[in-house]
Protein backbone atom coordinates (compact mmCIF):
# COMPACT_ATOMS: atom_id res chain seq x y z
CA UNK A 1 0.00 0.00 0.00
CA UNK A 2 1.14 3.25 -1.02
CA UNK A 3 2.04 5.92 1.99
CA UNK A 4 -1.37 7.72 3.29
CA UNK A 5 -2.57 10.90 0.97
CA UNK A 6 -1.16 14.15 3.53
CA UNK A 7 -2.98 17.62 3.26
CA UNK A 8 -0.15 19.87 1.55
CA UNK A 9 -1.04 22.74 3.05
CA UNK A 10 2.10 24.04 5.40
CA UNK A 11 0.82 25.50 8.27
CA UNK A 12 3.03 27.88 10.23
CA UNK A 13 4.24 27.62 13.72
CA UNK A 14 5.59 30.61 15.86
CA UNK A 15 8.00 28.99 18.50
CA UNK A 16 9.00 25.14 18.40
CA UNK A 17 9.20 22.93 21.61
CA UNK A 18 8.70 19.83 22.48
CA UNK A 19 4.60 18.86 23.43
CA UNK A 20 3.10 18.94 19.86
CA UNK A 21 0.55 17.57 18.47
CA UNK A 22 0.00 16.10 14.72
CA UNK A 23 -2.87 15.58 12.72
CA UNK A 24 -3.09 13.71 9.71
CA UNK A 25 -5.75 14.35 7.20
CA UNK A 26 -5.71 11.08 5.54
CA UNK A 27 -7.91 10.85 2.35
CA UNK A 28 -9.74 7.90 4.45
CA UNK A 29 -11.91 10.68 6.34
CA UNK A 30 -13.84 13.89 5.40
CA UNK A 31 -12.16 17.28 6.50
CA UNK A 32 -14.26 19.12 9.46
CA UNK A 33 -14.14 22.48 8.96
CA UNK A 34 -17.27 24.69 9.64
CA UNK A 35 -17.60 28.14 8.48
CA UNK A 36 -20.36 30.46 9.10
CA UNK A 37 -21.60 30.32 5.62
CA UNK A 38 -21.85 26.68 6.32
CA UNK A 39 -22.22 25.99 10.20
CA UNK A 40 -23.15 22.35 10.18
CA UNK A 41 -21.51 19.21 8.44
CA UNK A 42 -23.46 16.00 7.41
CA UNK A 43 -20.73 13.47 8.16
CA UNK A 44 -21.09 9.89 6.81
CA UNK A 45 -22.47 8.08 9.34
CA UNK A 46 -22.98 4.73 7.51
CA UNK A 47 -19.40 4.54 7.25
CA UNK A 48 -18.48 6.19 10.71
CA UNK A 49 -16.60 8.80 8.17
CA UNK A 50 -15.41 6.68 6.69
CA UNK A 51 -15.62 7.75 2.71
CA UNK A 52 -17.61 4.88 0.74
CA UNK A 53 -14.70 4.67 -1.62
CA UNK A 54 -12.33 2.98 0.85
CA UNK A 55 -12.57 -0.08 3.39
CA UNK A 56 -11.28 -0.51 6.79
CA UNK A 57 -8.48 -2.85 5.58
CA UNK A 58 -7.09 -0.66 3.09
CA UNK A 59 -7.38 2.10 5.60
CA UNK A 60 -5.46 -0.59 8.34
CA UNK A 61 -2.53 -0.86 5.57
CA UNK A 62 -1.70 2.87 5.18
CA UNK A 63 -2.15 2.95 9.29
CA UNK A 64 0.39 0.40 9.99
CA UNK A 65 2.82 2.26 7.09
CA UNK A 66 2.48 5.65 9.40
CA UNK A 67 3.64 3.20 12.86
CA UNK A 68 6.40 1.37 11.65
CA UNK A 69 7.66 5.20 10.41
CA UNK A 70 6.56 7.20 13.90
CA UNK A 71 6.43 3.96 15.75
CA UNK A 72 4.39 4.69 19.29
CA UNK A 73 3.61 8.21 18.37
CA UNK A 74 0.54 7.80 16.06
CA UNK A 75 -2.60 6.69 16.98
CA UNK A 76 -6.40 6.62 15.94
CA UNK A 77 -8.71 8.35 18.15
CA UNK A 78 -13.18 8.01 17.38
CA UNK A 79 -14.44 10.38 19.57
CA UNK A 80 -17.79 9.38 20.53
CA UNK A 81 -20.32 11.95 22.50
CA UNK A 82 -22.64 10.27 24.24
CA UNK A 83 -26.06 9.79 23.14
CA UNK A 84 -29.20 12.18 24.21
CA UNK A 85 -30.02 11.97 28.00
CA UNK A 86 -32.51 13.29 30.52
CA UNK A 87 -30.95 16.42 30.85
CA UNK A 88 -30.78 16.97 27.06
CA UNK A 89 -34.60 16.40 26.71
CA UNK A 90 -35.34 18.84 29.58
CA UNK A 91 -33.35 21.65 28.26
CA UNK A 92 -35.25 21.09 24.50
CA UNK A 93 -38.59 21.70 26.32
CA UNK A 94 -37.79 24.41 28.44
CA UNK A 95 -35.09 26.33 26.28
CA UNK A 96 -31.94 27.56 27.13
CA UNK A 97 -31.97 30.44 29.19
CA UNK A 98 -34.87 28.00 31.62
CA UNK A 99 -32.50 25.33 31.75
CA UNK A 100 -29.02 26.91 33.28
CA UNK A 101 -30.69 29.68 34.88
CA UNK A 102 -32.72 27.30 37.68
CA UNK A 103 -33.07 23.68 36.28
CA UNK A 104 -29.70 22.84 35.62
CA UNK A 105 -28.82 23.91 39.31
CA UNK A 106 -31.22 21.17 41.05
CA UNK A 107 -30.58 17.78 41.76
CA UNK A 108 -33.26 16.39 39.65
CA UNK A 109 -30.71 15.71 36.83
CA UNK A 110 -27.64 14.61 39.00
CA UNK A 111 -25.33 12.57 36.74
CA UNK A 112 -28.38 12.42 33.98
CA UNK A 113 -28.97 8.97 32.36
CA UNK A 114 -29.81 8.24 28.70
CA UNK A 115 -33.50 8.74 27.55
CA UNK A 116 -35.15 5.89 25.80
CA UNK A 117 -34.23 7.85 22.23
CA UNK A 118 -30.94 8.01 23.44
CA UNK A 119 -30.81 4.31 23.59
CA UNK A 120 -32.47 3.77 20.38
CA UNK A 121 -29.98 6.17 18.28
CA UNK A 122 -26.70 4.24 20.47
CA UNK A 123 -28.38 1.11 19.30
CA UNK A 124 -28.35 1.95 15.80
CA UNK A 125 -24.69 3.64 15.93
CA UNK A 126 -23.67 -0.40 17.23
CA UNK A 127 -24.99 -1.73 14.66
CA UNK A 128 -22.74 0.60 12.35
CA UNK A 129 -19.62 0.17 14.44
CA UNK A 130 -20.33 -4.03 14.68
CA UNK A 131 -20.95 -3.57 10.77
CA UNK A 132 -17.35 -1.87 10.50
CA UNK A 133 -15.54 -4.14 12.66
CA UNK A 134 -16.55 -6.95 10.76
CA UNK A 135 -15.26 -5.36 7.62
CA UNK A 136 -12.23 -4.13 9.20
CA UNK A 137 -12.35 -1.81 12.22
CA UNK A 138 -9.89 -1.67 15.01
CA UNK A 139 -10.79 -1.04 18.16
CA UNK A 140 -7.86 -2.13 20.90
CA UNK A 141 -9.10 0.25 24.10
CA UNK A 142 -12.27 1.90 25.41
CA UNK A 143 -11.45 5.36 27.12
CA UNK A 144 -14.82 7.26 28.74
CA UNK A 145 -16.07 9.94 30.86
CA UNK A 146 -17.30 8.73 34.37
CA UNK A 147 -20.55 10.55 34.02
CA UNK A 148 -23.31 7.62 33.26
CA UNK A 149 -24.84 8.70 30.19
CA UNK A 150 -20.88 8.44 27.74
CA UNK A 151 -20.65 4.87 30.14
CA UNK A 152 -24.22 3.76 29.38
CA UNK A 153 -23.13 4.97 25.98
CA UNK A 154 -19.97 2.64 25.27
CA UNK A 155 -21.94 0.24 26.76
CA UNK A 156 -24.70 -0.46 24.35
CA UNK A 157 -22.17 1.12 21.27
CA UNK A 158 -19.88 -1.22 21.90
CA UNK A 159 -21.45 -4.07 23.57
CA UNK A 160 -19.37 -7.07 21.84
CA UNK A 161 -16.29 -5.76 23.15
CA UNK A 162 -17.88 -5.39 26.59
CA UNK A 163 -18.94 -9.07 26.65
CA UNK A 164 -16.37 -10.11 25.12
CA UNK A 165 -13.63 -8.63 27.93
CA UNK A 166 -11.20 -8.81 26.03
CA UNK A 167 -9.94 -5.45 25.72
CA UNK A 168 -9.29 -2.94 28.51
CA UNK A 169 -12.29 -0.23 29.53
CA UNK A 170 -11.04 3.04 31.66
CA UNK A 171 -12.44 6.05 33.01
CA UNK A 172 -10.79 9.01 33.24
CA UNK A 173 -11.65 12.17 35.15
CA UNK A 174 -10.78 14.47 32.59
CA UNK A 175 -13.16 13.22 29.59
CA UNK A 176 -16.11 14.86 32.13
CA UNK A 177 -18.02 17.24 30.21
CA UNK A 178 -17.48 21.39 31.42
CA UNK A 179 -17.77 21.26 35.42
CA UNK A 180 -19.40 23.36 38.03
CA UNK A 181 -22.86 24.57 38.46
CA UNK A 182 -25.12 22.37 36.36
CA UNK A 183 -25.59 19.11 38.61
CA UNK A 184 -25.79 16.66 35.23
CA UNK A 185 -22.15 17.38 35.50
CA UNK A 186 -21.32 16.23 39.04
CA UNK A 187 -20.38 12.69 38.71
CA UNK A 188 -21.06 9.69 41.47
CA UNK A 189 -18.61 8.86 43.99
CA UNK A 190 -15.82 6.45 42.53
CA UNK A 191 -17.21 3.43 44.73
CA UNK A 192 -20.66 3.90 43.75
CA UNK A 193 -19.51 3.90 39.89
CA UNK A 194 -17.43 0.97 40.91
CA UNK A 195 -20.58 -1.02 41.81
CA UNK A 196 -22.82 0.25 39.08
CA UNK A 197 -20.31 -0.46 36.59
CA UNK A 198 -17.79 -3.20 37.85
CA UNK A 199 -16.33 -3.94 34.11
CA UNK A 200 -14.56 -0.45 34.31
CA UNK A 201 -11.50 0.53 35.52
CA UNK A 202 -12.27 3.86 37.77
CA UNK A 203 -8.33 4.31 39.01
CA UNK A 204 -8.32 7.23 36.59
CA UNK A 205 -10.42 9.32 39.17
CA UNK A 206 -8.52 11.53 41.16
CA UNK A 207 -10.90 11.12 44.76
CA UNK A 208 -13.52 9.26 45.99
CA UNK A 209 -15.90 12.20 46.17
CA UNK A 210 -16.00 14.82 43.15
CA UNK A 211 -13.69 16.97 44.86
CA UNK A 212 -13.62 19.16 40.72
CA UNK A 213 -17.42 20.03 40.44
CA UNK A 214 -17.88 23.33 42.40
CA UNK A 215 -21.84 24.49 42.75
CA UNK A 216 -21.10 28.19 42.61
CA UNK A 217 -18.71 27.94 39.60
CA UNK A 218 -18.76 26.98 35.89
CA UNK A 219 -15.57 25.93 34.51
CA UNK A 220 -13.86 28.04 31.64
CA UNK A 221 -12.85 27.16 28.09
CA UNK A 222 -9.24 27.74 29.03
CA UNK A 223 -9.18 25.54 32.25
CA UNK A 224 -11.44 23.18 29.73
CA UNK A 225 -8.69 23.30 26.86
CA UNK A 226 -5.79 22.64 29.30
CA UNK A 227 -7.77 19.60 31.07
CA UNK A 228 -8.40 18.50 27.54
CA UNK A 229 -4.72 18.52 26.93
CA UNK A 230 -3.89 17.05 29.60
CA UNK A 231 -5.97 14.10 28.65
CA UNK A 232 -4.13 13.45 25.38
CA UNK A 233 -0.64 13.88 27.24
CA UNK A 234 -1.46 10.91 29.29
CA UNK A 235 -3.08 9.36 26.90
CA UNK A 236 0.10 9.34 24.70
CA UNK A 237 2.28 8.77 27.48
CA UNK A 238 0.78 5.80 29.38
CA UNK A 239 -1.45 4.48 26.85
CA UNK A 240 -0.01 1.20 24.32
CA UNK A 241 -3.10 1.11 22.68
CA UNK A 242 -3.85 2.73 19.08
CA UNK A 243 -6.77 2.04 18.25
CA UNK A 244 -9.19 3.97 21.04
CA UNK A 245 -13.10 4.16 21.04
CA UNK A 246 -13.21 7.61 23.32
CA UNK A 247 -16.72 8.32 24.77
CA UNK A 248 -17.34 11.74 26.46
CA UNK A 249 -18.97 15.14 25.78
CA UNK A 250 -19.43 17.88 23.66
CA UNK A 251 -17.49 20.58 25.69
CA UNK A 252 -14.59 18.35 26.37
CA UNK A 253 -14.47 16.64 22.90
CA UNK A 254 -14.53 20.10 21.49
CA UNK A 255 -11.38 21.00 23.25
CA UNK A 256 -9.80 17.89 21.90
CA UNK A 257 -10.38 18.65 18.58
CA UNK A 258 -9.02 22.12 19.76
CA UNK A 259 -5.57 20.23 21.53
CA UNK A 260 -5.12 18.06 18.56
CA UNK A 261 -5.20 20.46 15.65
CA UNK A 262 -7.89 22.88 15.25
CA UNK A 263 -6.49 25.73 13.09
CA UNK A 264 -7.73 27.49 9.46
CA UNK A 265 -7.42 24.93 6.79
CA UNK A 266 -7.25 22.12 9.51
CA UNK A 267 -8.73 18.60 9.84
CA UNK A 268 -10.71 19.37 13.07
CA UNK A 269 -11.55 23.40 13.01
CA UNK A 270 -14.00 26.38 12.51
CA UNK A 271 -13.21 29.86 10.63
CA UNK A 272 -12.73 30.70 14.13
CA UNK A 273 -10.87 28.32 15.57
CA UNK A 274 -12.85 27.03 18.07
CA UNK A 275 -12.63 22.84 17.31
CA UNK A 276 -15.43 20.93 16.00
CA UNK A 277 -18.64 20.30 18.33
CA UNK A 278 -20.14 16.78 17.68
CA UNK A 279 -23.54 15.97 17.84
CA UNK A 280 -25.27 13.77 20.58
CA UNK A 281 -23.98 10.14 19.30
CA UNK A 282 -21.69 11.58 16.96
CA UNK A 283 -18.77 9.53 15.97
CA UNK A 284 -15.68 11.42 14.26
CA UNK A 285 -12.18 9.71 13.99
CA UNK A 286 -8.34 11.33 13.99
CA UNK A 287 -5.48 9.79 13.23
CA UNK A 288 -2.94 12.40 15.15
CA UNK A 289 1.21 11.88 16.36
CA UNK A 290 2.46 13.31 19.22
CA UNK A 291 5.45 15.61 18.14
CA UNK A 292 8.75 16.01 19.16
CA UNK A 293 10.68 18.73 17.93
CA UNK A 294 14.00 16.85 19.11
CA UNK A 295 13.67 14.00 17.47
CA UNK A 296 11.00 15.07 14.01
CA UNK A 297 12.11 16.65 10.65
CA UNK A 298 9.74 19.96 10.39
CA UNK A 299 9.33 19.91 6.81
CA UNK A 300 6.79 17.46 6.92
CA UNK A 301 3.46 18.58 5.42
CA UNK A 302 1.74 18.13 8.48
CA UNK A 303 -0.06 20.42 10.42
CA UNK A 304 1.20 21.60 13.53
CA UNK A 305 -0.17 22.57 16.74
CA UNK A 306 1.53 23.75 19.92
CA UNK A 307 0.38 22.07 22.90
CA UNK A 308 1.41 23.26 26.68
CA UNK A 309 3.72 20.99 28.62
CA UNK A 310 1.53 20.47 31.36
CA UNK A 311 2.15 18.32 34.99
CA UNK A 312 1.34 14.37 34.92
CA UNK A 313 -2.00 13.26 36.20
CA UNK A 314 -2.10 10.37 37.82
CA UNK A 315 -2.75 7.47 35.80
Amino acid sequence: MSDPKLNTEKQAVDQISTGYFKHFPLSYFPSIYVTDAKPQITLPLDQLNLYSEYNWNQFNDDFNQLTLKYNSSVKCLYFIRHAVGFHNEMEERVGTEQWERVIAKTDQFFDANLTERGKMATRSLRDKISLAMEQGLKIDMIVTSPLSRAIQTAEIALESLFKSNTIPVYSHEYLRETMGIHTCDKRRTKSELELLYPHINFDGLISEEDTLWNANERETDDSRLERATEFLQWLWKFVDAKHIAIFGHSGILQSCTIALGAIEGGLLSNDRGLGFKLGNCEFISVVARQYNSNQDDLTDNISLIKCKEIKDIKQ
